[in-house]
């Protein structure tokens, strides 16, 4: 369960206090405002495990920086604060996250060649 997209059915069942259902951590960065009580991998002592799902915006290569970086991002990122979208994320268990293009890249390519490394030291493996 990652606390940017945690199930929907685990976090509710969490946050009732369902008898059958306890979320021992979280695969984000940081905790889940959702789940705050629910401590991150990386707090449970497996290190620099961080798995979210994430979705970005691109424009064809070669497009000017000036053209990629200015007001579609502040839009986009503004969007993402409002209260109704919000809501309705909450309902799906999804933490929305702005940010630019050197935070997708920080996700999208840096962020998974370092988890592959933390699971292979504590001794993991993709199923």
């Amino acid at each position: 369960m990652g606390s940017r997209d945690p199930r929907p059915d685990i976090h509710d069942a969490t946050r009732a206090g369902g008898v059958r259902s306890r979320c021992f951590a979280s695969s984000a960065a940081k905790r889940s405002r959702l789940l705050p009580d629910v401590p991150t991998i990386d707090e449970s002592g497996y290190k620099g495990v961080v798995l979210e799902a994430w979705y970005g915006a691109f424009v064809p290569a070669g497009t000017p920086a000036a053209d990629r970086r200015a007001p579609q991002r502040e839009e986009m990122n503004k969007a993402l604060e409002d209260p109704k979208l919000i809501g309705t994320f909450d309902k799906g268990a999804i933490e929305p996250v702005g940010g630019n293009s050197e935070d997708l890249e920080q996700v999208g390519e840096i962020r998974p060649r370092r988890n592959m490394r933390a699971l292979q030291e504590i001794n993991l493996v993709t199923n």
